[in-house]
């Protein structure tokens, strides 16, 4: 993945498991510390669409951990950590890690707000997070989509957000020609019907390229 950010393309990652969350950041920052000038290190952004904040604390690393991970690594370089994390279930994460969220300064956008909130008022947060950092990476847990819309995940949502809400985010963020890393994670076929999830997954996909080639 290192190699395609190198020579200006945009690595797309396939999951699995949203473990895959941090090979790709790594994959990014290695990309990164090879092209920078002098000192000065890109901040990165990541935005989240997922109903899970995937920040647990756990000995070996799994699909809950990669963003703690993430958050970790930045630490030890010194590096701020800028996590947002769009259609959070508050009945899907725990107490304990809402505080720890709130301990690494993640921006929360709940599954709730995505529904109740106005449109332009969610897409100011997000442009406001954009002009936070030099660089996004860009992550899609399918499971964040309702369990009608997506069923082949290994963690149903019952409530969910909207296809239209995400495809809408995600070309807004595209838009800031800043996305250098995306994923699609949490597929899982067998738990799949008539192929459903893996057509929305298709079609996000097919508008994170679209729009990648429209701002390049």
């Amino acid at each position: 993945m290192s190699t395609i950010v190198k020579q200006g393309g945009l690595p797309i990652g396939l999951g699995g498991g949203h473990a895959i969350a941090y090979g790709s950041f790594l994959g990014l920052w290695q990309a990164l510390e090879s092209q920078k000038n002098a000192d000065v290190t890109p901040t990165i952004g990541i935005i989240n669409f997922d109903a899970h904040l995937d920040i647990r604390q756990s000995d070996v690393a799994t699909s809950g951990t990669p963003f703690r991970q993430i958050a970790e690594h930045l630490d030890s370089y010194d590096q701020p950590f800028h996590y947002c994390c769009i259609g959070v279930s508050r009945f899907s994460n725990t107490a304990a890690l809402f505080d720890r969220a709130e301990q690494l300064g993640v921006q929360v956008i709940s599954d709730e707000e995505c529904h109740y909130q106005p449109w332009d008022t969610l897409a100011e947060r997000v442009k406001s997070f954009i002009n936070q950092v030099d660089i996004i990476y860009l992550t899609i847990d399918m499971d964040c989509l309702p369990s009608s819309v997506v069923p082949g995940v290994s963690a149903p949502a019952a409530y969910g957000i909207e296809l239209g809400f995400v495809e809408r985010m995600v070309k807004t963020i595209m838009a800031s020609g800043k996305v250098k890393m995306a994923d699609i994670a949490e597929i899982n076929p067998t738990f799949d019907i008539d192929s459903r999830s893996c057509k929305v997954a298709a079609r996000l996909l097919a508008t994170i390229v679209e729009q990648y080639l429209l701002s390049a």
